[in-house]
């Protein structure tokens, strides 16, 4: 019985590094339409998404305490059927994917 030897070699890094390729232009938050994050897409409530740094605090009276403050992070609301606007804030890391609107002349 002859034994077939397969080899197999990883693409080189070198070869991918001539060009940087753009992904997507710029996304102008206010055309944010769904973010898609671990347990699915959420259509974002209109002109709601934002980045910004976000930070967890304790309220007690007029004091704020900063208890943990997270780095840059992402917010939208999003309106259920119920016509309740929930908030969701987190890192951005924890963002997949969004779905956006362009203008027509835009090219890509």
């Amino acid at each position: 019985m002859a034994t077939t030897r397969v080899s197999w070699c990883a693409p080189s890094w070198e070869a991918h590094q001539t060009e940087a390729v753009l992904v997507s232009g710029p996304i102008d938050i206010d055309r944010v339409e769904a973010v898609l994050l671990a347990d699915g897409w959420h259509q974002v409530f209109p002109q709601t998404f934002d980045l910004g740094v976000y930070e967890f605090v304790q309220i007690t009276g007029e004091k704020v305490s900063a208890l943990y403050e997270g780095g840059t992070g992402f917010g939208f609301s999003e309106q259920v059927d119920s016509g309740q606007i929930r908030r969701f804030t987190g890192p951005v890391s924890a963002i997949l994917a969004v779905r956006y609107t362009r203008q027509s002349d835009e090219q890509g």
